[in-house]
């Protein structure tokens, strides 16, 4: 069985908390930060992909993928493209999440 993985950015401490340190929290407790009406957190899931360095990709990450450029990954079409980057070892690194890092949304 594959395990779900996310990440949750809480917007008020402007802390990003980690799969593993938010695995131990009750479904009661999750579900606060799913809710569409929480201005104040916002949960990236993992995609499943990992850059070539080994780092997990996860929705609304900005990825460099070699021989296309930065791609914000927000939507299944995104992980079309990283799916066909992946026999290749294309995909580099990550550059940031659009959370921590709004500029990226800029370029």
């Amino acid at each position: 069985m594959r395990v779900l993985k996310a990440r949750i950015y809480d917007t008020t401490s402007k802390r990003m908390y980690q799969n593993d340190e938010i695995e131990d929290y009750s479904l009661e407790q999750l579900s606060r930060f799913l809710t569409t009406d929480d201005p104040y957190s916002k949960v990236s899931i993992y995609t499943g992909i990992d850059t070539i360095e080994g780092d997990e990709i996860y929705f609304d990450d900005v990825v460099y993928i070699a021989g296309y450029g930065e791609l914000h990954v927000e939507n299944v079409g995104d992980i079309g493209l990283l799916l066909d980057a992946l026999p290749e070892s294309d995909i580099e690194r990550i550059v940031g999440n659009i959370h921590q890092n709004p500029e990226l949304l800029e370029k």
